[in-house]
């Protein structure tokens, strides 16, 4: 990104500082609004983000519990991350990611791609490891 946008200045912070800014984009992956907590992710979003800026966040799904987490991280529904983002004035979107899949193993690259993006596209927020939020 620094190589097409070189007049651009790009931060990478650490989303539990709460730095207070007018930032373009806000990204946040590997779970991070569920290790610092959904409210306080929220939170920071609104203190951080311009008012035409956008944010995506890759969180783990309610059923999704890898043993790498040591119940370090929080789980939420659905209906929660909604329920919040809408309390804090952040219209936002939401997609599953990573659907387990019978026979994925047997399967070649192209044509679990195209399962997953179905999957993805259905709408479906039960049963992947992960949701894919941005507003």
């Amino acid at each position: 990104a620094r190589e097409n946008y070189p007049d651009y200045e790009f931060l990478n912070m650490d989303i539990a500082n709460q730095k207070v800014g007018e930032f373009d984009l806000i990204l946040s992956i590997f779970g991070q609004c569920n290790y610092i907590g959904l409210e306080d992710w929220a939170k920071t979003v609104n203190l951080n983000l311009a008012d035409r800026g956008r944010f995506l966040s890759v969180m783990y799904s309610s059923g999704y519990k890898p043993d790498y987490i040591n119940g370090e991280a929080k789980l939420y529904t659905a209906d929660e991350v909604s329920s919040c983002l809408i309390e804090h004035g952040l219209p936002h979107t939401m997609l599953g990611l990573s659907f387990p899949v019978m026979g994925d193993g047997a399967m070649e690259f192209v044509q679990l791609h195209t399962v997953q993006e179905m999957m993805m596209r259905s709408g479906q927020l039960d049963d992947c490891h992960y949701w894919v939020v941005w507003g």
